[in-house]
């Protein structure tokens, strides 16, 4: 028996199940079923059945130990790579850079003080992504000495890269529009340290934005902030701002979100550490959640994102 495709002009082809034997010199075959309406895995599974393979079910084969949100990380992580932050905080990696870079994530993501930072990343697959897993609140805290002992030298490395009106613009707006959440420090160090990290984090944010825009309420957000800091001022919408709020789509259908939101939607994707059912020693490996249309989407933008001219690395 085998699985036969029919070509149709004007419809999805025809699959049939069928049986072929010989009569004299001539091959006949006769249909046992139509199949064109069936599950595609299903189809598959039957097709492979055919062809002599032993199927299983997945979970019989894996088990998954542990799922953690990581697409939002993957994403924060792209653009850090992509600016060239890691490389402009410390051209060579090491553990106090690694874990500035986790803490610049998890600023974006969610602030809150070194020791909900060191409880939290590890509900994520930040801990495990930048090696900080066994690390700290002392550690956070060194690494922020650390960070303090570079700021002069990074900040001028920032300076030199304002090459376009753009990265200007997004240089003023650090200075005036940078966010800090409110948080207990040890020390008046630790406070300037903890302030200078938020500037770096809302510098990958900031491109983060400009990548992304067309799924943001982007235009919107901006002006808001904008009437915030100006009461006296109206606020101003696009007419293809007002449209794609009107909408809460994008022209190919996909929901337009806050950052935040955008963020949540990316976490639904997941790292999952699995290993082979039955056998308890046997080493884990991780298997990513296959992306959504939108993750899809989202991940075209930031490699479309144009690096040149926007302050980064040439």
């Amino acid at each position: 028996m085998y699985i036969d495709k029919v070509p149709n002009r004007t419809s999805r082809p025809t699959l049939l199940l069928r049986e072929s034997y010989r009569q004299g010199r001539r091959v006949l075959k006769d249909t046992i079923l139509n199949i064109t309406h069936w599950p595609p895995h299903v189809v598959e599974a039957l097709r492979r059945a055919l062809k002599g393979e032993t199927l299983v079910c997945a979970d019989d084969v894996f088990a998954i130990q542990r799922s953690l949100p990581h697409g939002h990380i993957e994403v924060i992580m792209g653009m850090i790579r992509k600016t060239g932050l890691d490389r402009l905080i410390a051209s060579k990696r090491c553990r106090e850079r690694d874990l500035v870079l986790a803490m610049i994530v998890k600023q974006i993501l969610e602030p809150g003080s070194k020791l909900a930072v060191t409880r939290a990343w590890h509900s994520t697959s930040l801990a495990e992504e930048f090696g900080v897993a066994d690390a700290e609140e002392d550690d956070l805290y060194e690494a922020l000495d650390w960070l303090l002992a570079r700021q002069k030298k990074i900040e001028a490395k920032l300076a030199r890269r304002h090459l376009s009106p753009g990265d200007l613009a997004l240089y003023d707006r650090l200075k005036t529009d940078l966010r800090v959440r409110p948080i207990f420090l040890r020390t008046e160090a630790h406070a300037r340290a903890h302030t200078f990290l938020c500037l770096l984090a809302y510098f990958v944010e900031w491109h983060l934005r400009q990548a992304l825009a067309p799924l943001l309420f982007e235009e919107e957000e901006l002006q808001e902030d904008r009437h915030t800091r100006d009461p006296v001022a109206p606020a101003r919408h696009s007419p293809s701002a007002k449209q794609k709020k009107a909408a809460r789509k994008t022209p190919e259908g996909f929901p337009i979100h806050s950052f935040s939101a955008l963020l949540d939607e990316m976490a639904t994707r997941c790292k999952n550490w699995c290993r082979l059912d039955n056998v308890p020693d046997a080493p884990l490996f991780p298997r990513l959640t296959d992306p959504t249309p939108y993750q899809e989407k989202v991940y075209k933008l930031l490699k479309q994102y144009p690096v040149e001219g926007n302050g980064n690395p040439r």
